[in-house]
């Protein structure tokens, strides 16, 4: 017997065609990057068909689009410009004493978006927009480990005085019990006016220090990967300030979700414990499914 008619319309196709052809904050999307579960949600959204990511990657195939890596592209208003561009391209003849809770370290925000494989016409290289000229800040945040909330500041240098100032933003958001900062052991984390702060606290405030080039041992180093993957991958602004307004909207957000921060960092703070009650050791498999949506009980791990 002949089976139902395909899910993967002709509609489906052209929209899914046109939506991986514009970036996701254009539709309203809150991020830059699309990928196969993305495509597949939000058209699900737009058409009420859900399909499996492997479907969605077949239709993008069929449509001559792949994964493929980007290239920054410069304008000029210089008539010279391609000339001097040659020119210049061309080969020069010349042990912390505890578990931390708070993990912090500093990030750059460039203006100049970052480059990642994107979904592109097969054999076209996409070029990504750059800005005249190319300006950065400074993030300097921290993470708690065991509750995912964030504490991030965006500064134009990251001297003493911004990490000073961040060690006193965390004091305030914990004011009782001892607060365990960790990060690497670069110069600008201590000093007289980081030290200033540390004596402030009366004891309250203890920093292990973890070895330099050694991001695998900070897990904030995980969130910073994922911002960029949300925010800066692929988007030029138009402006500096509407970078930071999407860099602070990306941190307050999720403060809201601290789970999603916790899963990114892999923290297994609060992680439910799902314990099926009433069912008998011999019921088995469909003796517990049976009874899953009525005996279960979710109980937080304790960090």
């Amino acid at each position: 017997m002949p089976g139902g008619p395909p899910k993967l319309t002709a509609d489906y196709r052209e929209r899914l065609l046109a939506a991986v052809r514009q970036r996701p904050c254009c539709l309203g999307r809150p991020y830059s990057l699309w990928t196969l579960r993305r495509l597949a949600d939000y058209l699900a959204e737009l058409t009420g068909i859900r399909l499996s990511y492997e479907t969605v990657r077949v239709a993008l195939k069929a449509g001559g689009v792949v994964l493929s890596r980007p290239q920054h592209t410069t304008s000029s208003s210089d008539p010279e410009y391609r000339v001097k561009k040659r020119r210049s391209s061309r080969p020069a003849t010349i042990s912390p004493p505890m578990p931390p809770s708070i993990y912090a370290d500093e990030f750059n925000l460039r203006w100049l978006p970052t480059l990642r494989v994107l979904w592109s016409p097969r054999g076209q290289q996409v070029m990504i927009p750059t800005p005249g000229q190319p300006d950065k800040y400074y993030g300097i945040g921290a993470v708690d480990y065991h509750t995912g909330k964030t504490v991030v500041h965006f500064e134009r240098r990251k001297r003493r005085k911004e990490i000073a100032a961040l060690l006193e933003a965390l004091l305030a958001k914990h004011p009782t019990g001892t607060v365990y900062v960790a990060w690497d052991n670069a110069g600008t984390h201590e000093d007289d006016e980081v030290e200033e702060v540390v004596r402030a606290a009366a004891g309250r405030l203890v920093r292990p220090y973890l070895p330099t080039y050694r991001p695998w041992l900070t897990p904030v180093e995980m969130l910073w990967r994922h911002f960029r993957r949300e925010v800066t991958h692929r988007e030029c602004f138009a402006t500096k300030q509407a970078l930071l307004a999407a860099a602070k909207d990306f941190f307050a957000r999720h403060n809201q979700q601290p789970h999603t921060i916790l899963s990114v960092i892999g923290s297994k703070a609060m992680k439910p414990i799902c314990l099926y009650v009433g069912v008998p050791p011999y019921a088995g498999r469909q003796g517990i499914r049976a009874q899953r949506d009525s005996m279960r009980h979710t109980i937080p791990k304790q960090a």
